[in-house]
């Protein structure tokens, strides 16, 4: 059931559903900017990006697609490489934040169904919404760490090609990377190839060891 259904036949739903996936958003792009400041690098900062509100985050596209589609983005978060205090390794730890960010966040929310669950019953929307966090929260992680640009996984993998030996496939990468990512979204999407079906299995693994723990 795609975001559009959801939305004529359950409204109520619908809006705790977009509710869980900006908020997976918003903390993801706002771990950024704080980690970004941390590194010296205040342009986020500046900018208003070092917020939770989805105001800050959306990107009007990313949203309508988010509801039509069901696959969705937020507004990249800026950053100067100049103006960090390693400008090496600096932005690697900015991009990596996010990722770790929507892992913490997801396993917060597990562990929040895993307690509430038994109290509340399968049915209740705070136990559907949690469940929903925990998803989205996991997959936002899991699914920003493949190499790819604009991806953060992408910025790990130009750090460790930037040497001389290498920098052909750097430029490579940095040309074409962007449009490998387009073509293994529309193949996924359509189902012609289901490239990104290790994400929703390695996020179901994760999701169950967790709560196996409670």
């Amino acid at each position: 059931m795609s975001f559009l259904t959801i939305a004529f036949e359950q409204p109520l739903l619908f809006i705790v559903l977009l509710a869980g996936f900006l908020l997976a958003l918003s903390f993801h792009e706002m771990s950024h900017a704080w980690v970004g400041s941390l590194l010296g690098d205040k342009t986020a900062e500046e900018q208003g990006r070092l917020t939770i509100n989805p105001l800050s985050h959306i990107d009007p596209v990313g949203l309508l697609l988010l509801i039509v589609a069901g696959f969705g983005y937020a507004k990249p978060v800026p950053y100067n490489p100049y103006r960090l205090r390693d400008p090496k390794w600096g932005p690697v730890l900015i991009a990596l934040a996010g990722p770790i960010s929507n892992l913490l966040l997801g396993i917060i929310a597990i562990i929040s169904y895993a307690l509430l669950y038994p109290k509340l019953g399968p049915n209740n929307l705070l136990i559907v919404a949690l469940w929903f966090l925990a998803k989205v929260n996991i997959v936002l992680a899991l699914f920003n760490l493949v190499p790819l640009p604009p991806l953060d996984g992408s910025k790990v993998l130009m750090h460790a090609l930037d040497r001389p030996q290498t920098r052909g496939a750097h430029t490579w990468l940095a040309q074409n990377g962007s449009y490998l990512l387009l073509i293994a979204i529309i193949l996924s999407i359509s189902g012609i190839l289901p490239v990104f079906d290790w994400i929703t299995v390695l996020s179901d693994v994760i999701f169950t060891a967790i709560l196996s723990l409670f």
